[in-house]
């Protein structure tokens, strides 16, 4: 494995796969740990922080207490392009919210999907 640094300092390592299909493997790996881990934080919560459903924990998602300070959003592609430490960092930056809980606090942001004219 070889270790590099991005421009603020940070490493990361390019995988000396000649074979596609064992770093496709590799990848698919972490991505499955990243997962398991999230679960498991989402499933030992106390549920969601605003009304306290906890019905079905591992729906929960995550929402940004400062979005000024958001650097990725904690779903997808930021599971395989950041460490588990840089997943970690950006967890502690949010709350833990059930859907609906969700979606109101993006409401009360003014984030209407583009249409101002809603309600």
């Amino acid at each position: 494995m070889v270790r590099q640094f991005f421009k603020d300092g940070s490493p990361f390592f390019i995988m000396p796969y000649i074979n596609k299909e064992d770093q496709r493997a590799w990848q698919r790996k972490k991505y499955r740990e990243r997962r398991i881990f999230i679960l498991d934080y989402k499933l030992n919560s106390g549920g969601c922080v605003f009304c306290g459903w906890d019905e079905h924990k591992e729906i929960l998602q995550f929402h940004h207490k400062n979005k000024k300070q958001k650097k990725f959003m904690i779903a997808g592609h930021a599971l395989s392009n950041n460490s588990l430490e840089k997943i970690k960092k950006e967890m502690k930056k949010c709350y833990l919210l059930c859907p609906n809980c969700h979606v109101w606090e993006h409401y009360k942001d003014g984030n209407h999907h583009g249409n101002k004219n809603i309600a």
